[in-house]
C-alpha cells in the first residue's frame, strides 16, 4: 500500500493529477458513436467496473428490460453465443462481463464480431454488444480493432 501511495504521489507531483484519474465514461457519447456491428469494449482496471454505468444508461433510455448481462467464466461461452444470436434478431443490448475469464471462448467471440459486419443488414438496428475485460494477451486482436472504447 505504501509503495502504491508513493508512486501515486510521484506521478501527481511530476506529471499532474490528470494521470492518476480514470477517464470518465460518457455513455451517451459512446452510444452515439456505436452501431450494431461495432462492439463497445471497456478495458477494466483493478476496482473498476462499468456495469453500473451501462445499467443506468439502459434505465435512462427505458431500455433496461432489453439488456442481457452475462458474466463470463467457466461454461458461459455457449450461453453468451446464444444470447447474442437472440439479441441480434430482437434488438437487445448484450453486456458480456469479464471476457478475460473465458479464454477458450475468445476465438468464438472473434468469429461473432467478424460476423456482425458481414450480417449488418440482417441485424436489428437497436442491437449493441458491450464487452468488459481486463487486459489479456489472448483477447482477439481483430475485436480490439473493430470497437469503441
Amino acid at each position: 500500500q505504501m509503495c502504491i501511495r508513493d508512486r501515486s504521489n510521484y506521478v501527481k507531483h511530476y506529471l499532474g493529477e490528470y494521470y492518476l484519474e480514470s477517464p470518465s465514461i460518457r455513455m451517451d457519447e459512446l452510444y452515439a458513436d456505436s452501431d450494431r456491428k461495432t462492439p463497445i469494449i471497456f478495458v477494466l482496471s483493478q476496482g473498476a467496473d462499468p456495469t453500473s454505468q451501462v445499467l443506468k444508461f439502459a434505465r435512462d433510455r427505458e431500455f433496461d428490460q432489453n439488456l442481457r448481462t452475462i458474466s463470463l467464466g467457466q461454461g458461459q461461452g455457449k450461453v453468451a453465443s446464444e444470447t447474442i444470436e437472440i439479441a441480434k434478431k430482437e434488438g437487445f443490448w448484450c453486456l458480456l462481463q469479464n471476457c478475460h475469464l473465458a479464454r477458450t471462448w475468445m476465438p468464438s467471440l472473434e468469429v461473432i464480431v467478424e460476423q456482425l459486419a458481414i450480417e449488418e443488414s440482417e441485424i436489428h438496428p437497436d442491437f449493441r454488444l458491450f464487452l468488459s475485460s481486463m487486459p489479456a494477451a489472448y483477447f482477439p486482436v481483430s475485436v480490439s480493432y473493430t470497437h469503441l472504447r
